[in-house]
């Protein structure tokens, strides 16, 4: 073989290490995957979002002593030991932009924010931009002070095609005293599952152990920093949500698809 043509077979051994490398390091994740990415921030927002209505309603002075208030498109009172947040029969356009009806009711046992304190949410008709909202959360108070902490549990929550565990560790950082919800600053570290009813897709999640959720409550995405993990069932892939620090209150979160080597940004409504 000449000298050329052992240089020419050299180069082109080269090139095709080289294109097989760069297929390597840019694959893209599937579109089932990035799909349920984002629906995954949505449906976990959600969740958050019923928390925050009822931990605002059940902290509020006039409903704790008796009173009815009207807080973002829903009717707030205490009748017994029942806490109500009633949108009513027809569709309600809500601060966030989502529509909400129905009812979530809450079963208040104890003392909210006292050790043996708990609550049982459910929800009654209640629906979301349309779609049903079905299963229970529960609260329990684990420890209390000035900066009180609460575990939010749920075996069974759905929304939008997903249902969801969760095992939530709330921590209040500052604000618990006050009665004005934007006062709160507190984190959240979590695990559990969220799975699609309609197909056989599902991750097991995490917050990062050295970086929960950092909340903050005049946020109106009210997440500043804080990363979950996310796993796929069918084959443990990684996929990292990134609520970038340093953007600060933002909407943006860095999905990063760990095992294709590919990221991107999506929204992140709030709660």
């Amino acid at each position: 073989m000449s000298f050329i043509k052992c240089i020419f077979y050299l180069l082109l051994t080269i090139s095709l290490l080289c294109l097989q490398s760069c297929e390597e390091e840019f694959l893209m994740p599937s579109p089932e995957k990035i799909e349920n990415t984002k629906l995954y921030s949505e449906v976990i927002g959600e969740l958050f979002s019923i928390w925050r209505r009822v931990d605002e309603g059940i902290r509020n002075p006039t409903v704790s002593a008796g009173g009815q208030v009207f807080i973002d498109q829903a009717n707030v009172s205490i009748t017994g030991k029942t806490l109500v947040i009633d949108f009513g029969n027809i569709q309600r356009l809500c601060a966030d932009g989502k529509t909400r009806r129905g009812k979530i009711e809450v079963e208040i046992n104890g003392l909210y924010g006292l050790p043996g304190g708990s609550l049982d949410i459910q929800f009654i008709g209640f629906r979301v931009d349309d779609k049903p909202v079905s299963g229970q959360l529960y609260m329990h108070t684990t420890s209390s002070s000035m900066q009180p902490s609460f575990t939010l549990t749920s075996g069974n929550f759905s929304y939008k095609d997903f249902q969801i565990t969760i095992d939530n560790t709330i921590q209040w950082i500052s604000g618990f005293e006050s009665f004005i919800n934007l006062d709160d600053t507190l984190t959240f570290s979590f695990t559990g599952t969220a799975t699609r009813q309609s197909s056989s897709f599902g991750f097991n999640y995490q917050t990062d152990e050295k970086n929960p959720l950092l909340c903050v409550m005049s946020c109106p995405q009210r997440i500043i920093q804080g990363i979950v993990n996310l796993y796929t069932l069918s084959d443990s892939s990684q996929v990292e949500l990134d609520f970038i620090e340093s953007d600060g209150c933002n909407d943006l979160v860095r999905a990063s698809f760990i095992n294709e080597r590919f990221s991107t940004f999506i929204k992140f409504s709030g709660f």
